[in-house]
Order: C-alpha cells, then sequence, then structure tokens
C-alpha cells in the first residue's frame, strides 16, 4: 500500500483499527472547558462540588463493578481473556466490601431527607443544590 501525499491517511491504533475522529475529542475538551469557565463563576463551592461528586461515584461504583466482574467471567464475551481464580476473588472482594459502604451513603441520605420534608421525591436533589451553593446564596 503506498502512500499518497494528497491523502490524509486515517489514525489507526497499535491494533491496527481505526481512532475516532478527532474532532469528536476536540468537542469534548472545547465543552469541558466552557463548563469548567462556567463552573467558575457559578455561586457552586468547588470543594463542595467534589465532595457530592466522590458521593455519587461510590454509589454508582457497585453496579458498574458488578457488571463488570461478570462481564469478565464469561468466556463467550472475554474468550482468552478471562479472569484467573485470584483475580476474580480479588474483584468480588473489592465489590463486596464497596456494596456496605455505597448503602450506608445511600441510608444517610435518606435520613436526612426525611428528616426535613414528607415529601420524598425533589427532596434529596434541593438538599444536594442546597449543599453545593450554600445557604446564603438564593435565600
Amino acid at each position: 500500500m503506498s502512500h499518497r501525499p494528497d491523502r490524509q491517511q486515517p489514525h489507526r491504533n497499535l491494533c491496527g483499527c481505526r481512532l475516532l475522529n478527532a474532532d469528536f475529542g476536540r468537542s469534548t475538551f472545547a465543552v469541558g472547558m466552557v463548563l469548567g469557565v462556567a463552573l467558575h463563576f457559578s455561586p457552586i463551592d468547588p470543594i463542595k462540588a467534589f465532595y457530592w461528586s466522590a458521593m455519587l461515584n461510590g454509589v454508582v461504583a457497585v453496579p458498574v463493578m458488578v457488571t463488570m466482574m461478570l462481564l469478565s467471567m464469561r468466556r463467550a464475551i472475554m474468550a482468552e481473556f478471562t479472569l484467573p481464580l485470584s483475580l476474580q476473588i480479588l474483584g468480588w472482594l473489592a465489590t463486596a466490601t464497596m456494596g456496605p459502604s455505597s448503602r450506608w451513603i445511600g441510608r444517610g441520605w435518606i435520613i436526612k431527607t426525611k428528616s426535613r420534608s414528607g415529601k420524598f421525591g425533589f427532596i434529596l436533589k434541593e438538599l444536594v443544590l442546597k449543599e453545593l451553593v450554600g445557604s446564603g446564596v438564593g435565600a
């Protein structure tokens, strides 16, 4: 296959697969920058936002870990790359450790929301926004 200088060759990685278009990566980077600048000028406290994102990550991690463990053990999906027994044990141990942690995070949110109001639908959203923005803004 000859390389012709008038035509741009598609980007390829080590396995020879075609990479995503560079415009998508640039767009993602630009949107991230715009959101970062917008966050800078918003009344949201960045430390509290970091705290709440870590809490959300802890809750979402358990179903993702269970799914990954189930998929990585199936030979029909992973072929010769299935996990060995030692890594299966370690993965399920990590998942079992994260499970109760995420349950206690969720339980803490429910206790906080029940004590503030009888309504349950939007209370968590209001609590998070109140924590992020702070008590002095918007009052």
